[in-house]
């Protein structure tokens, strides 16, 4: 019975890890040590100048509301919050895309034994990808894939079935509708940070609600431009990162 128990504390352990590197609880000696650090308003505001002529692509809004759950967050004085929308025009996130193929959608005689992987949401787990239980897709019906296209280094979210599972791609591969890839800024973001981000309650919570409204297991890319997220400085990210690591590998042992 107690051994039983062991993977509901595990489960809790990992989240309040997620907790506290995403509310700046896990680096609150890092900034007393630097308080000189660059603000990520700053970042993104220069950014904002570079990019002023910059289209984007078509559905992403201009404004977007911050929710009365938005609002309530305290973050530390360096910190920023700022919909994807918002980062997706100043160049912040590079890109936001999931793999909707519509009539292109391979069928199943299309698959391969070799060729680049398909990426579904039962792929990723564990914050990794697994390419080797992934269908494989290769000549026309590859040539036929216009978007979806994942890079190494794209966050890679889980956005309908099971959604909210993350991990980073280390390899090119195709996202079926289930999945987006996030490809950011290295001047604004860690993706290793923006993976844990995803993962935390800061974004669950926003995407519970949208569950809630359409009662689908589903967060459509249109509303994902519409969620917020919180971005530390460039410096701060990589240092939560490498603390967050610590512990969650500790963690990975213990369940182990």
């Amino acid at each position: 019975k107690r051994l039983a128990k062991i993977p509901i504390l595990l489960k809790r352990f990992r989240q309040s890890v997620l907790a506290a590197a995403c509310s700046g609880r896990l680096t609150e000696d890092w900034r007393e040590k630097h308080p000189d650090t660059e603000p990520a308003s700053i970042t993104i505001d220069r950014l904002k100048k570079i990019t002023a002529a910059t289209r984007v692509r078509r559905g992403v809004p201009s404004v977007v509301p911050r929710s009365d759950m938005v609002s309530r967050w305290d973050l530390p004085e360096t910190w920023s919050s700022c919909s994807a929308a918002e980062l997706l025009r100043c160049g912040a996130i590079a890109d936001l895309k999931d793999g909707n193929h519509g009539a292109n959608h391979p069928k199943f005689s299309d698959f391969t034994d070799e060729g680049l992987p398909f990426v579904t949401a039962a792929q990723v787990n564990n914050f990794r990808v697994d390419y080797d239980g992934a269908h494989k897709l290769s000549g026309e019906a590859l040539e036929r894939i216009r978007v979806g296209f994942a890079k190494p280094g794209d966050v890679i979210y889980t956005h309908k079935g099971s959604v909210g599972r993350v991990a980073i791609a280390d390899r090119r591969c195709i996202l079926t509708p289930q999945t987006t890839y996030y490809r950011l800024s290295t001047e604004v973001f860690v993706n290793e940070f923006l993976m844990l981000f995803l993962a935390s309650g800061f974004f669950s919570g926003q995407v519970d609600i949208i569950k809630e409204q359409t009662t689908r297991d589903f967060v459509p890319i249109s509303e994902q431009y519409s969620l917020f997220h919180r971005v530390p400085p460039l410096a701060e990210q990589e240092e939560i990162v490498r603390r967050a690591k610590v512990r969650l590998e500790f963690i990975n042992r213990m369940e182990t």
